[in-house]
């Protein structure tokens, strides 16, 4: 079925639930699922500033399903708080801007559905956010109309879109349009039950931040020239691959903070040792906007001033900072320790 035949009503079956009756389809529908793969964003344009606060909703998501089993009420009062401050940001953002319309419509419908997810636990509770929830409906409506024309078929993410809107107008008369084109998108879909349904759904409450390819390639160029800078004893090349405020987290050694301490450390390391490592790279994993961490195993030798060799391997965590002014990715945090065998 056409995606935009949904807006001729007079083909779809109209549903209605009785006043004050949530739908079917949201009995049973846990806050949190367990052993479930998230749907990636990013792979859909999503602008980046509405990415981290993707995550941070899913990170909340998640304290808040926790503290309500078991958590204080200072704590679920702090949730609140986080709550409503991503709230304001969602509220306060421009809108989305890219030279493909269709990543603009997608990243504003995104804005619109987190918002109204957020909304969700508050309702009921004063202020009442019915008249938010209502104008936020009608955006996410029409910013939808506009990935509708672009794209012309449905999948996961607006499927999750729709659910989103189709919850929100519940008991109101805009509630026939986003279900109406729900039932295009399970017949797109081929859903023949519920259980499919709540399945696609699952991927979707809790939100996953993209490691972008060119985050990636990146963050890999740094580790590149970090593993240069060793076998070369290059310490204003290893230097200037941290921030300002980086730590060096060295094993049997304390912590190394700024940019002087780091440049003396390497100083020394250079004196006494002579690297020829190579660095696996085995994740990239952006983290929010701006934050990443990379976790790696390197090999090779290390040579002392007397010429004895041997063998080296390790395993190292990077956190790591996307620098304004176009600095790029630096290193905030890195810390090894070795994986041989501790001597006989």
């Amino acid at each position: 079925m056409s995606i935009n035949n949904a807006d001729d009503m007079g083909i779809i079956p109209e549903y209605s639930s009785p006043a004050g009756e949530k739908p079917q389809w949201l009995h049973g529908f846990p806050f949190i699922p367990d052993n479930t793969d998230y749907l990636d964003f990013g792979s859909y344009g999503v602008d980046k500033e509405t990415l981290d606060i993707l995550f941070q909703i899913k990170f909340l998501s998640r304290k808040f399903s926790a503290d309500l089993a078991r958590g204080s009420a200072e704590e679920s009062m702090e949730i609140s708080h986080r709550f409503c401050n991503i709230l304001e940001r969602l509220l306060r953002m421009s809108p989305a801007t890219d030279e493909s319309p269709l990543k603009s419509s997608i990243s504003e419908s995104c804005r619109y559905a987190a918002a109204l997810h957020v909304f969700s636990p508050l309702s009921g509770y004063y202020p009442d956010p019915a008249l938010m929830v209502s104008t936020l409906m009608h955006k996410l409506r029409d910013s939808l109309k506009g990935v509708f024309l672009a794209i012309g078929t449905y999948d996961k993410l607006i499927l999750w879109l729709l659910s989103v809107g189709a919850i929100s107008a519940n008991n109101k008369p805009e509630r026939s349009w986003f279900v109406g084109h729900l039932v295009v998108a399970a017949t797109d879909l081929d859903l023949q039950s519920w259980d499919q349904m709540r399945g696609y759904l699952l991927e979707l409450p809790l939100f996953k931040v993209s490691t972008s390819s060119e985050t990636q390639t990146a963050i890999t160029k740094l580790l590149k020239t970090y593993e240069k800078a060793l076998n070369t004893a290059d310490h204003k090349l290893a230097v200037s691959l941290y921030t300002p405020t980086g730590v060096l987290m060295g094993q049997h050694n304390p912590s190394k903070t700024g940019s002087e301490a780091i440049h003396s450390a390497y100083e020394e390391f250079f004196k006494i040792i002579k690297f020829d490592v190579v660095f696996e790279i085995k994740e990239v994993v952006q983290t929010g906007e701006g934050w990443a961490f990379a976790r790696t195993n390197s090999s090779g030798t290390t040579t002392n001033p007397q010429g004895k060799s041997n063998k080296e391997n390790n395993q190292e965590l990077f956190v790591l900072r996307d620098e304004a002014d176009g600095k790029g990715w630096k290193i905030a945090r890195y810390c090894f320790s070795t994986t041989n065998p501790p001597p006989m």
